[in-house]
C-alpha cells in the first residue's frame, strides 16, 4: 500500500534532498537547505504542538501534511509559529508537480503509476499508513462507533475480585465519554506566558472529567457481551466540564512570606487561566468498557482498557 510517509519521501527526494527520519519527522537536507516534514491523518494544535517540542530550536523550514483538512483555527495556529501546513489538495499539487517535470524530461515511465496510485487513494480517502496513530479528530465522529479496545478480559476480572470482593456476579458496560482538546494559554506566576495543550474525558454518564493520555486503541465491534450506558449529559454540558477541568489543571499558586514585626505571614496567590485564554475542540465520543463487579465482600467498579479499579467499596461486614 502506498503510504503518507513513502509519498513524503518521493517528494522530497525527487527535489534532490537527502531524506532522514526520527521521532516520525522526516528532515530532508540538501547544501545549505534544511526541511522539517511532519505527517498526521489530520493535523490539530496538539501535534503541532508536539511537533515543535520535537524539533526544539531547529533552524528548518516546518512542513505538517495532514491527509484531511484541519479544523478551522488549526492553520492560523500553524501560521503563527512558522509552521506551513499541506492537507491533501497541496500534496495531489506537489504530485503533479513532479508528474509535469518527469514527462518531460523522460516521455513518461513508472512514477506514472505511482501517481495514479497516490491519487486514487486520496479521492478514495483510505488510510495511507497503519503506523500512523489515529488521531484523536477521527474518533466516533462519523456512523462508525469507537469502542476502547479491553485488555482486561473476564477471566482477569475474576482472578482479581476473588482477591477483593469475592466477586460472583460480572457486567461489561460501555460507558460513553466526550473527548475535548484544549489549548490553554495565559499570564502565570511572575508574569510568564504560559501555553498548555492536552486532551480530556468527560464522562457522559456521571460528568466526571480526566486527563486523557494518548490515542486508545480503538474497535468498532466488540463480541464480548456487554450493555451499553446511555449518557445522561449532552455536549454543551460536557464543554461547560471540560472548561472547568482545564481551569483546574492549570492554576498555579505562588506563596509569598511576609514578615510583619513578629509575625510572619504567608499569602498565596492564585494564577489561572480565565475562559477566554481557553479554547476548546470536540474530538469525537468513544465508549471506555468498564467492568462492574458484585461480590459477597462488595462491590468494585474496573476500567476494562487500562485496568485500573475505578471505585472499590466493601459491606461492612466484610471478614
Amino acid at each position: 500500500m502506498v503510504t503518507l510517509k513513502g509519498i513524503l519521501v518521493h517528494l522530497l527526494q525527487n527535489y534532490g534532498f537527502e531524506v532522514s527520519e526520527k521521532d516520525d519527522i522526516l528532515t530532508g537536507e540538501k547544501a545549505d537547505q534544511l526541511i522539517s516534514l511532519g505527517f498526521t491523518n489530520e493535523c490539530s494544535v496538539g501535534y503541532i504542538e508536539n511537533f515543535r517540542s520535537k524539533l526544539g530550536n531547529t533552524t528548518s523550514s516546518k512542513i505538517i501534511a495532514s491527509m484531511i483538512k484541519p479544523l478551522p483555527g488549526v492553520y492560523e495556529y500553524a501560521e503563527a509559529n512558522g509552521i506551513t501546513l499541506w492537507d491533501s489538495e497541496d500534496i495531489e499539487k506537489e504530485i503533479g508537480g513532479i508528474i509535469f517535470d518527469h514527462v518531460n524530461d523522460h516521455g513518461g515511465s513508472t512514477i506514472l503509476q505511482f501517481a495514479e496510485m497516490v491519487r486514487a487513494e486520496i479521492v478514495d480517502g483510505k488510510d495511507f499508513d497503519n503506523n500512523i496513530p489515529v488521531t484523536i479528530e477521527s474518533i466516533g465522529t462519523g456512523d462508525t462507533e469507537a469502542i476502547q479496545v479491553p485488555i482486561l478480559h473476564l477471566d482477569d476480572v475474576k482472578e482479581i475480585s476473588q482477591k477483593t470482593v469475592k466477586g460472583f456476579k460480572y457486567e461489561l458496560e460501555l460507558v460513553p465519554h466526550f473527548i475535548f482538546e484544549y489549548l490553554c494559554i495565559f499570564r502565570g506566576k511572575e508574569n510568564a506566558e504560559r501555553k498548555y495543550t492536552g486532551l480530556l474525558l468527560i464522562n457522559a454518564y456521571t460528568g466526571i472529567a480526566s486527563k486523557f493520555d494518548g490515542v486508545p486503541d480503538i474497535t468498532d465491534n466488540l463480541d464480548i457481551p456487554h450493555i451499553r450506558i446511555e449518557p445522561k449529559i449532552d455536549e454543551h454540558e460536557a464543554s461547560s466540564m471540560a472548561m472547568f477541568k482545564v481551569i483546574e489543571l492549570n492554576t498555579e499558586f505562588d506563596d509569598v512570606i511576609i514578615e510583619k514585626e513578629h509575625t510572619i505571614i504567608t499569602e498565596r496567590t492564585e494564577f489561572k487561566p480565565k475562559e477566554e485564554d481557553i479554547t476548546l475542540s470536540l474530538k469525537g465520543v468513544i465508549s471506555v468498557p468498564v467492568w462492574c463487579v458484585e461480590g459477597t465482600n462488595g462491590v468494585m467498579i474496573i476500567n476494562a482498557a487500562n485496568g485500573k479499579v475505578v471505585s472499590e467499596e466493601y459491606y461492612s461486614n466484610k471478614e
